[in-house]
């Protein structure tokens, strides 16, 4: 899955023996490569699928054999993350020997375009309201999504432990935080942009790209990810072009490059449930507070209203609003960073949730 759930199986592997498997998610099986979790017990599915109409099927079918395979042996507890495992793992637990827990990150709902566009996906939540019984625990970010979690699957009578999406600190992230806060700009200066993870239009990707053409004197852009054909073929169109970073294959590259931006831009321009609240749901947000880099956020009113409520940025409804908002937060950088920094320490720093993990008093 993404980093924080790298830095979930470092904390329980110091506790339990841990098996992980981790499907064939983009990026995150190479970060197990990193430190401590090197030895980890490692079950990756290396599947490659045709994109054919019916690949979506094969990659289910494929994942769930896999995953069959796994509960030859017995587990005090197993952790499904998201409906997908959810879905394979009710098939074969033995609940007389197991506990569930459902660690939800995203959630499927009803107006979600996999929903509506994926029989297979329909198929699965279906299932999953069905089986939702044979969990004894449910982590979700929050107790708003908990709610949207309870109208996807039904599971409004099982307990839940409400964790936001959570990082380790280090030794490197409190000194690039310390240097962030020293920052000061003066009037001359560009400030660099990063947009991290899916680089698309429903991000407001190509408009950020058609901003920073139009005022390539204000400021500079990097987008680290996955870029889409068309934002590919934007840039291309350019004399001028924004700097695009391929995803790394180590946490450690991951945060140095993001380290060399001044403000983090997140968008979305798409709403649906599941990302309707996400101020305690965002991978991007916390990779940049961490090291106390401020965000611009574009047309998400929730994420932007908490933001804007730590001081840790700024909310805008589009793209026009862009140079103001990026002047507004070179004019005060100091702040909006410590602000920054302070709202990763009190909100989503791993420490404070280490109680919650206590698996055996998930049970309690």
């Amino acid at each position: 899955m993404y980093p924080h759930t790298y830095d979930w199986l470092k904390i329980l592997r110091q506790h339990h023996d841990v098996n992980y498997y981790g499907g064939d998610d983009k990026g995150f099986n190479f970060y197990l490569k990193d430190g401590e979790l090197s030895k980890i017990n490692k079950l990756f599915n290396k599947a490659k699928y045709k994109k054919t109409e019916t690949w979506y099927d094969e990659r289910i079918n494929k994942i769930g054999v896999e995953i069959g395979k796994l509960f030859k042996d017995d587990y005090d507890t197993v952790i499904a993350m998201d409906h997908s495992a959810l879905y394979h793992t009710c098939k074969h637990i033995n609940k007389k020997k197991s506990k569930l827990i459902f660690w939800s990150y995203d959630i499927i709902t009803c107006d979600h375009i996999w929903y509506i566009n994926s029989p297979s996906i329909r198929n699965m939540i279906e299932e999953n309201r069905k089986n939702i019984h044979l969990v004894d625990h449910i982590i979700v970010q929050d107790y708003f999504r908990g709610a949207v979690l309870d109208s996807a699957v039904f599971s409004h009578k099982i307990p839940k432990t409400y964790i936001p999406v959570s990082l380790l600190s280090d030794e490197f992230a409190e000194k690039t935080a310390k240097e962030k806060a020293e920052k000061i700009f003066i009037e001359s200066d560009k400030p660099i942009l990063m947009q991290v993870g899916a680089i698309n239009n429903l991000r407001y990707t190509d408009e950020i790209i058609l901003q920073h053409q139009d005022n390539i004197n204000d400021f500079d852009l990097l987008l680290l990810g996955y870029p889409s054909k068309e934002i590919i073929n934007l840039i291309e169109s350019f004399k001028i072009k924004p700097k695009l970073f391929s995803p790394f294959k180590t946490l450690k590259e991951m945060r140095h490059t993001v380290s060399y931006c001044d403000i983090g831009v997140i968008g979305l321009n798409e709403l649906n449930l599941n990302n309707l609240f996400y101020s305690k749901a965002s991978g991007q947000a916390v990779e940049f507070l961490r090291l106390g880099i401020p965000l611009i956020i574009i047309g998400h009113e929730e994420i932007g209203e908490f933001v804007v409520s730590e001081n840790a940025g700024v909310y805008i409804k589009n793209t026009i609003e862009l140079i103001p908002s990026i002047k507004k937060i070179k004019m005060n950088y100091r702040k909006y960073s410590e602000c920054s920094y302070s709202a990763f320490v009190n909100y989503y720093l791993l420490n404070n949730y280490m109680e919650k993990l206590n698996v055996s008093k998930l049970y309690n």
